[in-house]
């Protein structure tokens, strides 16, 4: 899983978090005062890459709850003990040298691809609430991981002090969704609408894989993290949709309500910000409220269709 980088390439409630708070407080000041970044930084280097190749969901045999659960265990582990990142992501780097630039790309494939990993493995399970939850425990390690890639790399104040309240928000997150996966196992059949609902989790999370990937830029480590995030956070939204639509326990389907609506505000922030931005060619990048809009007319649909349907506890 690779990134493919273009010159015209185009927060669930811990948005609320106060580190989170300061970011989204910077970044509404940014919009504001009308800043721009160092007209003198150098956004010229190029690095060529190779395109992300989608992944394939071709129609097969559903796997066995042990063959999802020990690929799933897998990753948790892994993520337990091990950082995908090694020490050196702690360490501030020049994003405008060529080497770094190559390393910055180096470290955002290897996230993607994790991330995707991780979140292909969690739309293969039975019961949508489980496959939600461990989606989104993927996603929200995704989320964490790109912010130290901003952390590491990003040299304007306002991303970085974003990046990092997301950091400490996710332990948050991420604490919530292995809680609630503790006592709440998968189902041991598929239910009638099961491969619908894992059909359609997938298409949102190859799309998430293509289109940051393609929103992905040299131009600028601070740039390039919020085009990033973007299509991160709309594509959310919309697996956020699905399990309004096919969930049936209380508790995810309130997480699935929140995250879109503590969300819009920062995909607003983060759009506008980055149309602000001299090097970035605002007809190649989609907005980001239009699609938001989209997601809230389907949520509120949702959300009518929800009242009717049996909940769990």
């Amino acid at each position: 899983m690779t990134a493919k980088t273009s010159r015209k390439s185009p927060m669930f409630k811990t948005a609320l978090n106060p580190r989170c708070l300061i970011g989204i407080s910077a970044l509404s000041l940014v919009l504001i005062t009308a800043c721009q970044p160092n007209p003198n930084s150098n956004d010229n280097a190029q690095i060529e890459t190779t395109a992300v190749e989608p992944t394939q969901n071709e129609a097969a045999p559903l796997p066995s709850a042990d063959e999802v659960d020990d690929a799933a265990n897998s990753l948790d582990l892994a993520d337990d003990e091990v950082d995908i990142f090694d020490d050196s992501l702690e360490s501030k780097t020049d994003s405008s040298d060529v080497s770094n630039q190559e390393s910055r790309i180096k470290d955002f494939n290897k996230v993607l691809g994790k991330m995707n990993d991780e979140m292909q493995i969690g739309q293969r399970y039975l019961d949508p609430d489980v496959a939600f939850a461990k989606i989104m425990l993927g996603y929200h390690r995704g989320v964490r991981d790109l912010a130290k890639i901003e952390r590491k790399y990003g040299q304007d104040a306002t991303m970085t002090t974003f990046a990092e309240g997301l950091i400490d928000a996710q332990k948050e997150d991420i604490g919530r969704l292995k809680k609630w996966l503790a006592s709440h196992p998968d189902s041991t059949k598929p239910k009638a609408d099961t491969p619908a609902m894992q059909a359609e989790f997938a298409r949102e999370i190859d799309t998430l894989s293509q289109t940051m990937s393609a929103a992905f830029t040299d131009d600028s480590a601070d740039i390039s993290f919020a085009q990033v995030m973007l299509p991160h956070y709309l594509a959310a939204v919309n697996l956020a949709n699905i399990e309004l639509k096919y969930g049936r326990d209380d508790e995810m389907q309130q997480v699935a309500r929140d995250f879109i609506t503590y969300r819009q505000p920062v995909i607003t922030l983060l759009d506008s910000w980055v149309r602000l931005q001299p090097s970035t060619d605002a007809a190649a990048n989609t907005s980001g409220a239009d699609t938001l809009d989209n997601a809230k007319d389907e949520n509120a649909n949702n959300a009518e269709n929800a009242d009717k349907k049996p909940t769990t506890k």
